[in-house]
Order: structure tokens, then C-alpha cells, then sequence
């Protein structure tokens, strides 16, 4: 099958094994192949045992300059792989990386495991890790700087969440449309927005009184205004801290939970409602006192005639 081989000469050392070969100098398939040129560069190391103990090198690369292993072709690795320092590549050197799969033709980079995952460790007392989608095309702003795709075993694509830099929104896809878009003017959404609102979630129940919360719905400042943001879009309505103040309702005096402002606009239709039907009633009373008044008057008016009459 093979030979094996050992040759010194000068500052050289190299070791090979070979599946085929005529002499050293003519190795057709070597399958490790090791010089050293005097200069401390190891082309291929491999050893589990030294004078100071068992070491877990299969092969080591060592190299003061240039590479200290150079692959052409396919590189598979059965157990884990370790790098303590950098790896790179570009498209010269390097193009695609499979980790769990030998198919990864397709894409740079691919992993696949039953459940695969990654982690990002940072022990950054200022910023932790971050993901950067970079889109280098200068010519004319790209349709997307960046993506994160959802795609079904079949490879349809079931979701996205991208960054349209013509109109500079975040649009989140799903079922293959837009569900809803993030954009300086706010969240606009294609469906509906579902607040919990479970009885089962929320506790300290206590009642309200409609007629007061009517009163100071009738007081509060209501405006035209716009977002400084989207100085295009009218809108109208009070602001947060004269609604805090009203209220005293939601996180704080900067925001309005759209829960308390539907909640305060649903109490005061029923402080309305009451109002009517007190109101209601008091007419009623009132219409019912006249009629019989009324009633009387007319009994009277009719005596009246049939005296004069006779």
C-alpha cells in the first residue's frame, strides 16, 4: 500500500507517509508531510506523548510567518474544534464553512444540529454582544441592509424581519406579508394589536366612579398636534402628563398605555350613559308631573263650560 519515511538533511527534517512514491524527492500522495527549516516553523506535528507529560495534539501548525496550516480542498473535523486566536477567510481563500453538515455549498456559512444554537459571551462592562447586518453597496441605497429569514423544511420562506433602507423601516413579514412596520412616524400594524387582559392576570380590583372620570374627560386639554419625528402626520389628542395628572394612570408622565386610554374613554361613555338616564328620568318625572297638571286643568276647564251652559 504506502511507505513511511524519514529523511535528514542540513537544517531539514521531514517525515512522510506516503500512499505512492518512487523516492523522497517524488511524493505522489503524502499523507503527512512535516519540515522543519531550522527557523522554528513546523509544517505538520503529531504526538500524544512527550517528556513533560501527554499533550492532545493530533497535528500542531506552527508558523512565525505566513500560514501554519494551509488546506486545499474539503477540511472535515469529527470532534471540536478550538481557535484561540483568528480565523478569516475571503474569496480567495476561503468561501463556504459546514459545522454538522457537509452541505454548505449553498450558503458561507452553515450549521446544522438537531436543535442548533449559538452564544454570543460578553463580559463587557459598557456594551454587550452584537449582531451586525452591514450592507456595503454604495452605488444607489440597497432595498435591504439586512434580513433574518424563517424558512419550513420544504424551504419556503414563512417569516421575516428586515431593514428596507430606501424608506428606512423595519418590516416584519409573516406568511408572506407584511404583519407590521417600524418607522420614525411609529408601529404601524396590518391585524390586530391583543393586549392580555385576562382576569387571571391582574389583581387589586377596585371600582371607578364613571361620573368623575366623565368630569375630567370634559376638562382635559384635547389638541391638534405632531410628532417632531413625522412633522408630515396631524394628530390629535392630549398629551401624557396632562393625562398622568387627570388620571394618575400608566408608567409615568411621558407616555399613554393605549389599555388606560381606552379604559378612561370606556368609564366615561358610562358616566354619560348615567347622566342620560338620570337626566332621562328627571324629564320623565317632569312630563309625568305636566300631563297630570295638565289633566287637572282641562277637568276644570270642562266643569267650567257646563256651568255656563246651564
Amino acid at each position: 500500500g504506502g511507505r513511511l519515511d524519514v529523511e535528514t538533511s542540513g537544517s531539514k527534517i521531514g517525515v512522510y507517509g506516503a500512499l505512492s512514491a518512487d523516492n523522497l524527492g517524488n511524493v505522489s500522495a503524502a499523507a503527512v508531510k512535516g519540515i522543519y527549516t531550522g527557523n522554528g516553523t513546523f509544517g505538520a506535528l503529531g504526538f500524544v506523548y512527550t517528556n513533560s507529560g501527554y499533550a492532545s495534539y493530533g497535528v500542531y501548525g506552527h508558523a512565525t510567518s505566513g500560514y501554519a496550516g494551509y488546506f486545499e480542498g474539503t477540511v472535515s473535523v469529527s470532534g471540536d474544534l478550538s481557535i484561540s486566536s483568528t480565523m478569516y477567510g475571503n474569496s480567495a481563500t476561503f468561501t463556504h464553512l459546514g459545522i454538522g453538515t457537509s452541505a454548505y455549498t449553498a450558503v458561507p456559512l452553515m450549521i446544522e444540529e438537531p436543535q442548533a444554537y449559538v452564544n454570543l459571551l460578553s463580559d463587557s462592562s459598557a456594551n454587550g454582544s452584537v449582531i451586525q447586518l452591514i450592507n456595503n453597496y454604495t452605488s444607489s441605497p440597497p432595498t435591504y441592509l439586512g434580513a433574518i429569514n424563517f424558512i419550513d423544511s420544504s424551504g419556503n420562506p414563512v417569516g421575516q424581519i428586515g431593514y428596507q433602507s430606501r424608506s428606512d423601516e423595519i418590516n416584519f413579514r409573516v406568511g408572506g406579508a407584511d404583519r407590521a412596520i417600524l418607522s420614525s412616524a411609529g408601529l404601524s400594524v396590518n391585524g390586530s394589536i391583543c393586549c392580555t387582559s385576562d382576569r387571571n392576570a391582574k389583581e387589586r380590583f377596585s371600582p371607578i366612579d364613571a361620573q368623575d372620570i366623565l368630569k375630567r374627560v370634559a376638562s382635559l386639554p384635547i389638541s391638534n398636534w405632531y410628532y417632531k419625528q413625522d412633522p408630515a402626520t396631524r394628530h390629535i389628542g392630549p398629551v401624557a402628563q396632562d393625562f398622568y395628572a387627570a388620571f394618575n394612570v400608566g408608567p409615568d408622565d411621558k407616555h399613554i398605555a393605549t389599555v388606560d386610554e381606552e379604559g378612561v374613554a370606556l368609564a366615561a361613555i358610562q358616566g354619560l350613559n348615567q347622566k342620560m338616564d338620570t337626566e332621562s328620568a328627571e324629564f320623565q318625572a317632569e312630563v309625568t308631573e305636566l300631563r297630570k297638571r295638565l289633566g287637572d286643568i282641562e277637568t276644570r276647564f270642562e266643569k267650567f263650560q257646563g256651568a255656563i251652559a246651564r
